[in-house]
């Protein structure tokens, strides 16, 4: 008797799982319907919302930059491109507002975070690494500079009395010092604002007595640049922070809490 009921035990088991696979069969035949594909669909969408905005964003400015060029006026194209470059100019100035406390905390928690030893090796290759890129991105620029010559021949500057930004007599020794100078601000303040740069203007010969001479020379000038952020400055100031506070975990506790929620 008992044989028998584990034998009928063992054949509704066996059913039930029949029947179960059955019915998982069926949920998969349902599931590749229309209407749950399309339910796929919109989740994989708002699974990755940001992205598909941007692409969406990007196609819809092509377009709406050809519509532009074809159907507005000469005399109102200016106004118009103003107004549609507005909001990117507010996002732009929203990002850069950002991107210097986000950095100052983000450098400053990971480093004051960690014993002191890591801490010194991590800002030390984390130094070299900006320095290096720095270094090697304004030799390749001032290379491929003195080799094309962009700009060569256009007389659109001549004719308007425009001028270019770049000191074409600035050399690759000066961008290198003008980098290791931006290292150690003299103010972290003025770093957020600009940077020291080597500069050369011309300056008028003049005699013993001070008269013209004729003739001018290039006189080399450290000027500081505003509108250039210092960011090799304030990550190296940043760095140095959090080695301080590092090494002094206790006394450094509420600033770490403070950058802890700014990042």
């Amino acid at each position: 008797m008992i044989v028998g009921n584990k034998v009928a035990n063992e054949n509704e088991l066996k059913d039930m799982s029949e029947k179960a696979d059955t019915e998982a069969l069926q949920n998969d035949q349902r599931s590749h319907g229309p209407k749950d594909m399309a339910l796929s669909v919109v989740k994989k969408i708002r699974e990755n919302l940001l992205f598909v905005l941007t692409l969406l964003a990007v196609f819809g400015g092509l377009i709406l930059g050809v519509i532009v060029q074809q159907c507005v006026k000469p005399h109102s194209y200016d106004m118009v491109v103003i107004l549609l470059k507005f909001p990117g100019e507010i996002l732009l100035r929203m990002l850069k507002c950002v991107i210097l406390p986000l950095v100052v905390a983000s450098v400053i928690t990971g480093l004051g975070a960690i014993n002191a030893k890591s801490c010194g090796k991590i800002g030390g290759v984390a130094v070299a690494y900006y320095m290096t890129t720095t270094v090697m991105a304004a030799i390749l620029g001032l290379c491929l500079v003195s080799a094309i010559r962009p700009g060569e021949g256009n007389t659109d500057f001549k004719e308007t009395g425009g001028a270019v930004n770049a000191d074409p007599n600035t050399n690759t020794l000066d961008t290198i010092m003008d980098l290791l100078r931006g290292a150690f601000p003299d103010n972290i303040v003025s770093a957020t604002f600009g940077k020291h740069a080597t500069k050369f203007s011309e300056v008028a010969d003049t005699d013993k007595d001070g008269n013209d001479l004729g003739t001018t020379h290039l006189e080399r000038s450290l000027k500081f640049v505003d509108g250039s952020m210092n960011m090799i400055g304030i990550i190296v100031f940043s760095i140095v922070c959090g080695v301080i506070m590092s090494l002094h975990p206790e006394e450094s506790a509420p600033l770490m809490r403070v950058s802890g929620h700014v990042r």
